[in-house]
């Protein structure tokens, strides 16, 4: 049931998922799977000692809900990740099933050796979202550190000057004049504003090992060593 509601509550960002001005990794990833863990953690808290049979059933559903979840925008993940043909589709759907396979596996084992009775057998999910919860909020503390230089740097980068509209056709023009591949224009666009290339391979859903190997061939087509470089082709092109 939990799989089956994730399932119906995630369809439309196939049809919608085009239209997110950020990428749809980080959405989920900072805002939508916190979000879900925060909601389930207090439901446990305030609900759980009434002890009624139908509200521990709503709370388990609610708590496979989560990780039906998290578990399908893995899979996602996986299969765009392919697509951008950094993998084989085979090699990364089998890693998926494998992975799957042996943690449900392990989950099952593990389990059997707790001895719980039948009513708490919840408990150990509970303590794995609260771990995440916990992992999270370190994990976010450390990248903001981490990433606030790069992020000022990234703004002082980017063209202000120049309509977003603008850019898109002296992208277009230099990737004609300098015979850029699809990827390699792509990613020139995210670079000619500005974006560092964390942002660019979450948006593109690729490593980003990727991004700077396609940065450094779009430097050495266009004969130019730095990010101030581009930017100065950009504006002389205008």
């Amino acid at each position: 049931m939990g799989m089956l509601l994730a399932a119906v509550t995630l369809a439309p960002l196939c049809l919608f998922a085009r239209r997110f001005h950020h990428p749809l990794q980080t959405f989920f990833h900072q805002m939508l799977l916190p979000l879900l863990a925060v909601i389930i953690l207090a439901a446990f808290a305030v609900f759980e000692p009434l002890a009624d049979c139908v509200v521990r059933a709503l709370l388990s559903i609610g708590m496979y809900y989560f990780f039906g979840v998290a578990a399908l925008f893995a899979v996602a993940f996986a299969i765009a990740g392919s697509s951008a043909r950094e993998f084989s589709p085979t090699l990364v759907l089998s890693v998926v099933m494998g992975c799957f396979s042996l943690s449900t596996m392990a989950g099952i084992a593990f389990g059997g050796h707790l001895h719980l009775p039948e009513s708490q057998t919840v408990f150990m999910p509970v303590v794995a979202v609260a771990i995440y919860c916990v992992f999270l909020v370190a994990y976010s503390i450390v990248v903001f550190w981490r990433n606030t230089s790069s992020y000022s740097d990234s703004e002082e980068n980017t063209v202000d000057s120049v309509e977003p509209t603008s850019i898109a056709v002296r992208c277009e023009s230099l990737s004609e004049e300098f015979a850029l591949s699809p990827r390699e224009s792509e990613i020139l666009g995210f670079l000619a504003r500005g974006h560092a290339a964390s942002f660019i391979a979450k948006t593109l859903i690729i490593s980003e090992s990727t991004v700077y190997t396609h940065t450094r061939n779009i430097y050495q087509k266009m004969g130019i060593g730095s990010r101030e470089e581009l930017l100065c082709l950009i504006e002389r092109d205008e």
